[in-house]
């Protein structure tokens, strides 16, 4: 009887601290696109909880944001960048754009502190009921500002 394969995930537990010193600008696009991708089936499936696409959605922000950072940062800081980039604050996030120099509109601005405190990680620890209308416009302000990144990327 054949052995059965690795399983992935244990794979990528294993290779994690590897990984996370070769992040790079695309490799945070992309698990924003991909996080916005499995978002948007979340929030119209009846019977999941609105609130896993919160806190799933919140990730597409801090991702595209740590996208758009490590992009405007020159690669020889990257080491010290990556250390930087394991928080999880959509605020210092923003002020890491800032000391940049990357502009903010005052209406990504405006969205980026509502998405601040609307979202926090420990959402995964919740069971609450959260209205659908109040999770696709949370999404909505997450996409507009995924959009603002890619823009910026450009």
């Amino acid at each position: 009887m054949a052995r059965p394969a690795q399983p992935i995930l244990r794979q990528l537990v294993q290779g994690c601290a590897d990984r996370l010193e070769q992040t790079t600008p695309k490799t945070y696009f992309r698990a924003a696109t991909q996080w916005l991708d499995s978002a948007r089936v979340l929030i119209e499936v009846d019977g999941l909880s609105t609130l896993h696409c919160v806190y799933l959605a919140g990730y597409i922000a801090e991702c595209s944001l740590k996208s758009l950072i490590m992009q405007r940062t020159p690669r020889k800081r990257w080491p010290a960048l990556r250390e930087a980039l394991r928080t999880h604050n959509i605020v210092q996030l923003r002020n890491m754009l800032e000391v940049r120099g990357i502009s903010l509109p005052p209406d990504v601005r405006i969205t980026m502190g509502e998405i601040a405190g609307r979202w926090m990680t420990d959402f995964r620890y919740f069971s609450d009921s959260v209205e659908r209308a109040e999770g696709r416009e949370f999404l909505r302000q997450v996409e507009s500002l995924f959009r603002w990144v890619e823009r910026s990327l450009s």
